[in-house]
């Protein structure tokens, strides 16, 4: 199968049948229809999907979030590529897609978390441009119930704990992300720092 067979491209309401199709092949869990249209009615949230014969095979989702003391910024927070075409480039290019969007809307960095030992995602986003930070950080979940109401697999805190790709794990810190400074995601020399992958399960995909 060759790159010209997947097409990767920004999703939108109108894909809802093709993802919810995908179910968790290539997501945590199946996609609930109502929870989709509450995702696409802000459009802080962001899904690159990729395709292939019509049917979502991987998925990049993130959103762009705005602070009063510094430019707009985007978090990567999952990435999940079906095992049948894991390791061919599609998890790169989708998380590329990602970052072009979160550009188009002002956000001078990216960034994305991932654990220490989930080599797949690290190697991911490193192949994207993200820049490791040296210093560690602790994840805290705040379970607010009512979460889980629509499908009992869903665990409260799944999302906060996942942060990134079915590989899993984005964390691409571009510019001054929580974890420290960093490079303006616009400046075509430079990294984006912090590059981190975080989430529950294994590395499902090797999206490169």
């Amino acid at each position: 199968m060759s790159q010209s067979e997947v097409e990767v491209r920004m999703a939108s309401l109108a894909d809802a049948d093709a993802l919810e199709r995908a179910g968790d092949a290539v997501f945590d869990h199946r996609v609930q229809r109502a929870w989709l249209a509450d995702f696409f009615a802000n459009p802080a949230n962001l899904l690159a999907i990729a395709l292939r014969d019509g049917e979502v095979v991987g998925m990049a989702s993130g959103f762009a979030y705005a602070h009063p003391d510094k430019p707009r910024q985007l978090f990567v927070n999952e990435v999940g590529v079906a095992a049948a075409i894991q390791r061919r480039g599609v998890g790169a290019r989708l998380v590329r897609t990602l970052l072009a969007r979160g550009r188009g809307l002002g956000c001078t960095q990216a960034w994305v978390a991932t654990e220490d030992d989930n080599r797949v995602a690290r190697a991911l986003y490193a192949s994207v441009g993200g820049v490791e930070e040296v210093e560690r950080a602790v994840l805290y979940v705040f379970p607010l119930g009512g979460a889980s109401e629509g499908d009992p697999d869903v665990r409260p805190g799944d999302a906060a704990c996942r942060m990134a790709p079915r590989l899993r794990g984005p964390t691409t810190q571009l510019p001054n992300g929580p974890w420290g400074r960093a490079v303006p995601a616009r400046d075509p020399g430079r990294s984006p720092r912090g590059a981190r992958v975080r989430g529950r399960g294994s590395a499902r995909s090797s999206a490169r």
